[in-house]
C-alpha cells in the first residue's frame, strides 16, 4: 500500500485484492508484511470467496500448481501467466506453440486509446491425452486443457515506436475467446481499482498509519471505489454514494 510506513517487518503494507472485473466490485483483501507471502494470501482469499465456476486470472506468482488445484477443487476454473518462476513449464510453452501451424485457434483485436495502437493476438492449442502424456511439463498441471500464447504489438503515434511483448498462459478451459476476454480483464484491476485508489482517492494518505492501520485503512477507499462503480449504473450519483460509504463524522477519527 503506497504511502505506508513500515514500523516492524510484521507491518502488514502489501495488499491482495480479488477482483471483478465486470461488476467492478473488490470482492475480498488479503494482507501480508512481504511481497513473497502474498501466495498464503491469495489460497486463503480462494477458501474464503464463492467462486464456482469462475475463471480466475492471476499474476505470475500464484502460477503454482498447488493454487490451480485448489481452484478446481472449489470448483473454479484457472488460467495463469506464466514467467520465469516455472522455467520448465515457460519452456515447453516455447517450444510448443511458436511451431504449431496446425489445429490451433486464432483470436485478435486492436484497440485506439491515449495516442496509441495496440494489437493483441492470441494464439491457442488445445491439449489431447496424447500431448498430455508426451509432455515434461504441461502434465504437472492439474486439469490444464489449453495453452495459450498471447504477443501485444503496441504502436506510439507520437513517437512513431513500435514495441511487442510476447507472452504464455496455461488454463483449465477449451474455449479460447473466454481466455482471451480473461486476459484483458485481468487488467483492469489496474486501470479501474488501483488507479482510482493511488490517484482518485489519494491513497497516500495513510502514510502515518502503522502496525493493523494499513488494512484497515485499505478498505474504505475499496469499498467507496466499488459503490461508486456501481453508482454510475444506477441513478444514484457517486458523490451521494461516496458520502454513505465515508461518513463525516469518521473521516478524521481513525487512530492506531
Amino acid at each position: 500500500m503506497r504511502g505506508v510506513k513500515k514500523p516492524s517487518p510484521d507491518t502488514e503494507s502489501h495488499i491482495v485484492s480479488a477482483y471483478a472485473p465486470h461488476l467492478q466490485l473488490d470482492l475480498s483483501v488479503g494482507t501480508v508484511p512481504v511481497k513473497r507471502n502474498e501466495l498464503d494470501s491469495i489460497r486463503q482469499l480462494l477458501d474464503e470467496l464463492y467462486v464456482a465456476d469462475a475463471l480466475i486470472s492471476i499474476d505470475p506468482l500464484g502460477c503454482q500448481r498447488q493454487v490451480a488445484e485448489q481452484g478446481l477443487e472449489v470448483g473454479s476454473h484457472y488460467q495463469l501467466q506464466v514467467n520465469s518462476n516455472q522455467p520448465a513449464l515457460l519452456q515447453e510453452l516455447e517450444d510448443s506453440l511458436p511451431r504449431t501451424n496446425k489445429g490451433f485457434t486464432f483470436n485478435k483485436k486492436e484497440d485506439l486509446g491515449h495516442g496509441r495502437i495496440e494489437t493483441r493476438q492470441m494464439k491457442s492449442l488445445l491439449l489431447n491425452p496424447e500431448m498430455l502424456e508426451d509432455s515434461y511439463a504441461f502434465k504437472d498441471w492439474a486439469g490444464i486443457k489449453s495453452i495459450h500464447q498471447l504477443s501485444r504489438k503496441r504502436y506510439d503515434k507520437r513517437s512513431g515506436k513500435e514495441t511487442i511483448k510476447i507472452s504464455y498462459c496455461i488454463s483449465s478451459v477449451e474455449d479460447s475467446k473466454r481466455v482471451f476476454r480473461a486476459i484483458r480483464d485481468h487488467w483492469k484491476i489496474e486501470n479501474l481499482l488501483h488507479y482510482m485508489l493511488d490517484v482518485t482517492s489519494a491513497r497516500t494518505v495513510g502514510a502515518g498509519l502503522q502496525a493493523k492501520g494499513p488494512k484497515i485503512w485499505s478498505y474504505w477507499p475499496r469499498s467507496t471505489s466499488s459503490s461508486c462503480s456501481a453508482s454510475r449504473r444506477s441513478s444514484v450519483s457517486p458523490s451521494r454514494t461516496y458520502r454513505c460509504c465515508w461518513p463525516s463524522s469518521t473521516r478524521y477519527s481513525y487512530s492506531t
